[in-house]
């Protein structure tokens, strides 16, 4: 029994450290802050932009920045390491490959040994016997060659004029006879064409004729048959009314929707209930916004435009939330230049616990349960 009991007591031990250790993280979570810091800037000259922004959390570090002509770059660092995208491995060069570009000094006294020992060549080699037979074929061969190219030319000449006088000769026959041939054929194809020309704008006249009273004694029927059928008495005077009270029945329909709509949305924000969670949004809201607002900023903006009257009504605009921004961002207009520049710093930091911590409480509320129920039956 007391082993079992040890055992018992070391469970137990072991599973308060862990739920000590989740408790821990989640505290870390939710009160540890966030730290972030924003740099951007933009000059019109020259056309650069460059951001950069880095995100702080305990011992973790997010970076990215980007820049013109430059693709994001990105890092995710623990402790100092970067794990996220790994960086490439430095190739130490081996002394092995030192070695073998290197020439040692042995080879080298070699072969300065070697050319010291060769005999300096004769500046003019005599010609062998050999080499002399072997010149004057070459010789004989070109000139052979030469003569071969001008006996063929002289015949390709000769061959050429002949050719020619014969092609002459025979388009002149051939065209006499084409021209004979083409006046002959062209008197016959025209007569013909003028007889079947005549007899098909007769034929064509009558069937034209045949055809249009033939429809007009149609549409007589038809029109007769349907004034039988139907009779003047199924004409409605009062059709085109009808549908004006149609279309106004319509109107006031949707208006009576609309009306009833609204008086549901009335009674919706008339109930306790919703007035309470409207309540507690606009506080979680007002701390949101309070821990996301920088705790250090500062920047200046430099602008122009094409008219000096639309810079001074821009400025005029921004005066208004001059409280605003008015302590760290300064606004310097150009009446005289088209540009815009710009720099931007921001510094601060994020509780989750402050807003997490009340929006858990809100969603599990009563209030909150009610007021969704009834805003999905509008």
């Amino acid at each position: 029994m007391a082993i079992f009991l040890m055992i018992l007591k070391i469970i137990g031990i072991i599973l308060l450290c862990i739920l000590g250790l989740i408790l821990l993280i989640l505290l870390l979570v939710l009160f540890a802050p966030f730290h972030y810091k924003m740099a951007a800037e933009y000059v019109d000259e020259s056309g650069d932009y460059g951001a950069d922004v880095s995100v702080r959390w305990l011992f973790i570090k997010l970076m990215a920045d980007i820049a013109k002509g430059q693709k994001l770059d990105y890092a995710l660092k623990i402790f100092g390491i970067q794990i996220y995208p790994k960086k490439p491995k430095k190739r130490k060069e081996t002394d092995k490959k030192q070695r073998e570009n290197v020439i040692p000094e042995e080879s080298q006294s070699d072969e300065i040994i070697i050319a010291e020992a060769l005999p300096e060549a004769d500046e003019k080699e005599k010609p062998l016997p050999e080499e002399k037979g072997i010149e004057v074929k070459d010789a004989d061969n070109e000139v052979l060659k030469e003569k071969a190219n001008e006996f063929k030319d002289a015949e390709k000449e000769e061959l050429s004029e002949k050719a020619l006088d014969v092609k002459n000769t025979d388009k002149k026959v051939i065209s006499d006879k084409a021209l004979d041939v083409k006046n002959t054929d062209k008197k016959v194809i025209s007569d013909k064409a003028l007889e079947v020309k005549d007899t098909e704008k007769k034929v064509l006249k009558k069937n034209a004729f045949d055809i249009k009273s033939t429809k007009l004694r149609e549409n007589k029927t038809t029109a007769d048959e349907v004034v039988k059928k139907k009779g003047f008495s199924e004409i409605d005077p009062g059709a085109p009314v009808d549908k004006l009270d149609e279309i106004i029945n319509s109107i006031a329909d949707k208006m009576h929707k609309a009306s009833k709509k609204v008086s549901h949305i009335e009674q919706f924000f008339d109930k306790p209930y919703t007035q309470k969670t409207i309540k507690r949004g606009k506080k979680i809201l007002a701390r949101l916004l309070k821990s996301v607002k920088p705790k250090k900023s500062r920047g200046w903006v430099h602008y122009g435009l094409s008219n000096p009257a639309d810079t001074g009504m821009i400025l005029g605009k921004m005066s208004m939330f001059f409280p605003i921004y008015g302590k760290w961002l300064q606004v310097q207009p150009d009446f005289e230049y088209q540009t815009i520049e710009g720099n931007l710093n921001l510094k601060g930091r994020i509780y989750l616990g402050p807003i997490a911590i009340p929006g858990l409480i809100m969603v599990l509320g009563k209030d909150f349960k009610k007021t969704k129920s009834l805003a999905e039956k509008i």
